[in-house]
């Protein structure tokens, strides 16, 4: 498993996965190309997703977290979380 940040403001193809944690078409749509986006990968392909959002200086919001059903329950979101968390600690 690898994980990225990604960085490009195009995410039409993690799209997929982030309706699985928020199916709200509508809503999706208004957050999906702002924040950070770290992604993890099964042999090139993005099996899970968590966007993290700036709520002010001191508040990151986690907008949307996803793992694809068939790789569930193998600690996949728990390690986004964790990244997450490590990127934005104060140091």
């Amino acid at each position: 498993m690898n994980y990225a940040w990604i960085t490009s403001p195009d995410r039409q193809a993690y799209h997929g996965l982030l309706l699985l944690g928020d199916e709200d078409e509508a809503m999706l749509a208004r957050y999906a190309n702002t924040g950070d986006l770290l992604v993890a990968f099964d042999d090139g392909q993005p099996v899970g997703v968590a966007l993290f959002v700036p709520v002010s200086k001191d508040i990151i919001e986690l907008k949307n977290l996803a793992v694809a059903p068939e790789f569930q329950h193998r600690g996949i979101g728990a390690h986004l979380i964790q990244m997450g968390l490590k990127n934005y600690a104060v140091h």
